[in-house]
């Protein structure tokens, strides 16, 4: 049908087709907007989507340095040294001076345990360090005068290391290793007028237990005594074990 000064000549009544066109109208309209409708929720959808884009980008950006700062300061903290085991020690020259005590430290530089240095201070002032790739066990002030530090291979033995003061500087004295501890023992009973000797197991053998495990039974040992004259210790090599605590 078309529409313009011609006759109407449609078989259709006047009402019939009016409805029909204001339906077709009406469905064509609904159409459009439908259209406009998608079209905007398409705009919408990619306008949020380029938020979220940016947004998520934004904050993994941040997060990222966020994690560097710290990991940075992780790093950073790592480097630096940790005390693992700290003693005051009262070198015999000391003993009247006005600071009359060292601070001794083992502080480990790294992630590894095995990267230790023992460090000697006078008050704030670095005497001496030294730097061992060993496991700290402890420290002892002895009754000689010395200090002794204890420290494990990573292994099955230990090692003592005896450090002296004399004159400023710090000195190795005595430097041993063993499966067993070493024993501090005193040739009387009085702590203070007693002569302090160190004895070190040094031979062992297997025994087995009535469980059926087996474990270790020292032999022999070396036994040292400091002589202040001297500045050394006196060996006596090979003592049976169950001799290692008579006087001599």
């Amino acid at each position: 049908m078309v529409l313009g000064s011609e006759p109407y000549t449609s078989d259709r009544p006047p009402l019939t087709l009016g409805l029909i066109m204001a339906t077709e109208s009406a469905r064509s309209f609904r159409h459009q907007e439908s259209r406009h409708r998608t079209n905007s929720s398409a705009t919408e959808v990619v306008g949020y989507s380029k938020f979220w884009t940016t947004t998520i980008a934004v904050l993994l950006v941040t997060l990222l340095s966020v994690s560097s700062c710290f990991s940075e300061e992780s790093r950073a903290k790592a480097q630096l040294p940790r005390t693992v085991c700290q003693q005051l020690w009262s070198p015999v020259e000391l003993i009247d001076t006005r600071e009359s005590k060292l601070n001794v430290i083992i502080s480990a530089k790294g992630r590894l345990a095995l990267d230790n240095d023992i460090r000697f201070l006078h008050g704030d002032q670095e005497i001496s360090s030294f730097h061992f790739d060993l496991y700290p066990v402890s420290l002892l002030a002895l009754q000689d005068g010395n200090i002794a530090s204890l420290w494990n291979t990573g292994g099955a033995y230990y090692r003592l290391i005896v450090f002296s003061y004399e004159r400023g500087s710090i000195k190795q004295v005595l430097n041993e290793s063993s499966k067993f501890y070493p024993e501090f023992v005193y040739s009387s009973s009085s702590v203070v007028t007693g002569c302090q000797r160190i004895v070190i197991a040094k031979t062992s053998w297997q025994r087995t237990r009535p469980d059926g495990e087996s474990e270790e039974i020292a032999a022999s040992a070396n036994l040292y005594t400091w002589d202040e004259k001297t500045r050394k210790y006196c060996e006596r090599k090979g003592v049976p074990w169950q001799d290692r605590l008579k006087e001599k």
